[in-house]
């Protein structure tokens, strides 16, 4: 089965294309990894994979033959974006709180326990986290909702690189115990 399988996708903005012709097939429990210079296309094929954004030609399905954005598909996939997006005001209990309000199959036990392991306090405000601990946050968050897909648009980029291979070790882990696919992108 793929997990993201699309026929020449593309993009417009305007007259301008972010992405053109794109054809390509994604094995389940695959690690697949879009390497590129900024402006090539990759952050909008991860959008439209997501279903946060819609292609202007071509065809896109996810999950063996969901489209991308249907909540079907919504619930088996989740998203880190580089900033690792979390409600800086909130804080590290509140985020698991709303995350776990929001998904179907949120695992709080697990999100609490992997928190705990980090040292990542649970009463700290999320915006006082370092840079890295926001990116396990988000990555912890994205895992514990038991996603088929994560899709992880340059999550390394401002961890250094000790953070990046204990984020990586994280995400081969969820690979190898729980047969999650991954999409990644990363510059050239």
């Amino acid at each position: 089965m793929n997990v993201v399988e699309t026929v020449d996708l593309g993009k417009a903005y305007g007259k301008s294309w972010a992405l053109r012709d794109c054809t390509l097939n994604i094995r389940e429990g695959c690690l697949a990894a879009l390497v590129g210079p900024n402006g090539a296309g990759k952050s909008t094929l991860m959008n439209m994979v997501a279903g946060l954004a819609v292609p202007t030609v071509g065809e896109i399905t996810v999950l063996s033959d969901s489209p991308a954005g249907s909540p079907k598909a919504l619930n088996s996939i989740a998203f880190v974006a580089q900033d690792a997006p979390v409600y800086k005001s909130l804080s590290v209990r509140d985020m698991i709180h709303l995350t776990r309000n929001l998904n179907h199959r949120f695992d709080s036990v697990y999100a609490t326990q992997r928190l705990d392991e980090l040292g990542i306090p649970l009463g700290r405000k999320s915006g006082k986290l370092s840079g890295g601990q926001q990116s396990q946050l988000a990555l912890t968050l994205a895992l514990a909702r038991k996603p088929r897909l994560l899709i992880l648009d340059e999550p390394l980029a401002a961890l250094d690189p000790l953070a990046r291979q204990d984020f990586m070790a994280t995400v081969m882990t969820a690979m190898a115990d729980d047969g999650v696919s991954v999409l990644l992108s990363s510059h050239a």
